[in-house]
């Protein structure tokens, strides 16, 4: 059985149908699960992660009753465990992990400069995503709140990876793509225009390289209310020099 928590959260059987998971409780406890590490997660931290502190008396019955829930939903193909002070959740495929994993050996990859693995890892790390991490699960500063934050943080620093094995290929456009994109999503990410306007150069594009920059001070002074780092700007100036370690 398949588990997505990097979009919506879908439950897909082994047989390739969708498995109804619809309860928002049900969908955030099945989340905090596949998300604990292989030993289990606690129920104190389960019931944490279900009301953000503001649990009710019932909480410790409702939970069990969630669990029950769920193992009848998901049976026979995933199980859920009880474990001490708590419970697991076995046998699932969770995308989040396979993102993990894929991410983590295009990153080695790329260390070891075997740039076409890399860009294949992380190429398919990439795809597992559906849209934001844990949609419409949380409320931004809840504990599923910060898990999405940190899954969102690891999918940007594959997008870095991916682009920096791209440029060693000399795949440019497919960069630019990658970057236009990833921009469109998070606009106040420095280092992301940075290889932009990087792609854009060593495409012989310098022209909308410094426009890139142009473009990204404009977005950075209105969102943020400030000039962008020195690190953008120094770039443009190597690139209004012709540097040519930029190529």
């Amino acid at each position: 059985m398949e588990i997505r928590l990097l979009g919506p959260l879908d439950v897909v059987g082994a047989d390739g149908h969708a498995v109804a998971v619809t309860r928002r409780k049900h969908r955030q406890l099945l989340a905090l699960l596949c998300l604990a590490p292989a030993s289990g997660v606690s129920a104190d931290r389960l019931i944490r992660g279900l009301w953000n502190g503001r649990e009710p008396r019932s909480a410790r019955g409702n939970l069990k009753t969630y669990v029950c829930d769920l193992r009848g939903l998901l049976a026979p193909e995933v199980t859920i465990d009880a474990v001490p002070y708590g419970y697991r959740v076995s046998a699932a495929d969770v995308d989040a992990d396979r993102f993990t994993a894929l991410a983590e050996a295009g990153r080695r990859a790329l260390e070891a400069a075997r740039h076409e693995e890399a860009t294949r890892d992380l190429a398919r790390a990439l795809g597992l995503w559906t849209g934001p991490a844990l949609d419409g699960l949380h409320d931004g500063s809840d504990p599923l709140g910060l898990a999405a934050a940190e899954l969102t943080d690891r999918r940007l620093t594959a997008v870095h990876d991916h682009v920096e094995a791209l440029l060693a290929l000399r795949r440019l456009d497919e960069a630019v793509v990658l970057l236009r994109a990833a921009l469109a999503d998070d606009p106040l990410r420095e280092r992301l225009w940075a290889q932009l306007m990087l792609a854009l150069y060593r495409d012989g594009r310098r022209a909308a390289a410094l426009d890139a920059y142009r473009e990204a001070w404009a977005v950075i002074a209105e969102l943020r209310g400030l000039d962008p780092g020195r690190a953008l700007a120094d770039l443009q100036t190597r690139m209004l020099n012709d540097d040519t370690r930029l190529g």
